[in-house]
C-alpha cells in the first residue's frame, strides 16, 4: 500500500512510520528536514495547508493517510475536503481524554464522551464528529484511534512534571521530594509507543476498522504510587513523595495543570480493549512500565544531553512543597 503519515516523525509516528515501511510504500510528511536516514521516504512541507496536502495526493495517489497532526475542527474539515473520495483509508488519532471520566472508570469505545476539563479533548471530540458525519454523507473511509498516556525512549509516565521528564528523575536523584496529585492512589494506564505502534498497524488497511473508533491501550494497570516505586527501584533510591490535591495544583499559574491533571491524570482508569482484540486477536503488549523505565533510563544515559535540568521547575516546586507542609502543620493544631 502507498500510505501517507503526516507527522509520522514523532513520539507515536516513528515506530508507526518504522513498522508500515517494513512490508509497505510509507511517505512522511514533516515540518522539518528529516530527523533519521532510515530509507523512508520524507516530503517535507506544512501539513496543515489544504492546497499544499491537495497537491501532495494528486502527484502521489495514496492508498491510505494517517493523519498525526489534526488538533481542531477546522483542520478535520479541510482533510475531509482534500482526501475524501480518493483513499480507502483515513487514520485520525484522537485521544482517551474524550471521554467522561467524571462518570466512568472502565472505559470502552461506547462510554460516554465529554470531558468538561480539557479543550484539547473537546476539540479532538468535536473532530471525531465531524469525520464520523463525513463517513455518513460521502462515505468518508474513517479510522479513529484513541491512545491514553503513549511514552517512549525519551519519555516516561510522570505525574506532576515541568516540560520534560528529566527534572523530576533529577530530583529523585538529588534525593528531593516529587509531588504526585492527589493521593497517590488513582490507577493509571501508560503504553509504550513500540507497544501502540504494534497494535495501530494491525488496523491498517483493514477493512473492518473503516467507520469505527478504537482505542490502544496496554491492560498494564497501576497507580501512580507504584509507578514511582518502579521509578525508585531503577535508580536505586527512596523516592520521597509529597501527595498534594488536584485541586491546588490547578490554582498554578506557571504550569497548565487543569488540562493535564485535573482533565486527565486524576482519574482512575480501566481500559475494556475488546474491540482492539477483536480486529486484531493476535495483538499483545510486550514492554511492561518496568522494562519501559528501564529502557528510557539507559537511552537517556546514552544520549546527556537530553539531561535538561529546569530550575525554574526545581525551584517552584520547592516553594510549594514547603507552602502545604506549613499548611498542613497549622491544620494539625485545628484538628
Amino acid at each position: 500500500m502507498k500510505i501517507l503519515i503526516i507527522g509520522g516523525d514523532g513520539n507515536i509516528g516513528y515506530p508507526i512510520s518504522k513498522k508500515l515501511h517494513l512490508n509497505n510504500e510509507v511517505t512522511i510528511l514533516c515540518k522539518d528536514e528529516p530527523k533519521f536516514d532510515d530509507g523512508i521516504r520524507y516530503i517535507v512541507g506544512n501539513g496543515y495547508d489544504k492546497e499544499f496536502l491537495k497537491d501532495v495526493q494528486e502527484k502521489n495517489s495514496f492508498d491510505i493517510v494517517i493523519n498525526l497532526i489534526i488538533f481542531n475542527p477546522e483542520q478535520a474539515a479541510e482533510n475531509v475536503e482534500v482526501f475524501k473520495n480518493k483513499i480507502k483509508q483515513f487514520v485520525f488519532i484522537s485521544t482517551a481524554t474524550v471521554f467522561n471520566h467524571d462518570k466512568n472508570v472502565v472505559i470502552t469505545e461506547d462510554t460516554e464522551k465529554g470531558n468538561v476539563h480539557s479543550w484539547y479533548a473537546q476539540n479532538k471530540l468535536k473532530c471525531e464528529n465531524i469525520f464520523l458525519e463525513a463517513k455518513k454523507e460521502n462515505q468518508f473511509p474513517i479510522t479513529i484511534i484513541r491512545p491514553s498516556q503513549t511514552y517512549s525512549k525519551d519519555k516516561v509516565p510522570l505525574s506532576v512534571k515541568g516540560k520534560g521528564c528529566w527534572s523530576v528523575i533529577s530530583r529523585i536523584l538529588r534525593d528531593k521530594p516529587v509531588i504526585i496529585h492527589g493521593d497517590g492512589t488513582s490507577t493509571w494506564v501508560s503504553t509504550h509507543s513500540d507497544d501502540f505502534s504494534t497494535g495501530f498497524v494491525k488496523l491498517i488497511g483493514n477493512e473492518k476498522c473503516i467507520g469505527e473508533d478504537i482505542d490502544i491501550t496496554t491492560d498494564e494497570i497501576y497507580n501512580w504510587n507504584i509507578i514511582y516505586s518502579f521509578l525508585g527501584e531503577a535508580l536505586n533510591k527512596e523516592v520521597k513523595i509529597v501527595h498534594i490535591p488536584t485541586d491546588i495544583l490547578t490554582l498554578s499559574k506557571k504550569y497548565d495543570y487543569k488540562m493535564s491533571i485535573e482533565g486527565d491524570k486524576q482519574y482512575s482508569v480501566v481500559f475494556d480493549n475488546r474491540k482492539l482484540k477483536e480486529a486484531a486477536p493476535d495483538f499483545k503488549c510486550n514492554i511492561s512500565i518496568k522494562e519501559g523505565i528501564k529502557k528510557y533510563l539507559e537511552y537517556m544515559e546514552a544520549n546527556p544531553s537530553l539531561k535538561k535540568e529546569e530550575p525554574d521547575f526545581d525551584e517552584w516546586c520547592d516553594k510549594l512543597i514547603d507552602k502545604y507542609n506549613e499548611f498542613k502543620n497549622s491544620v494539625t493544631d485545628i484538628i
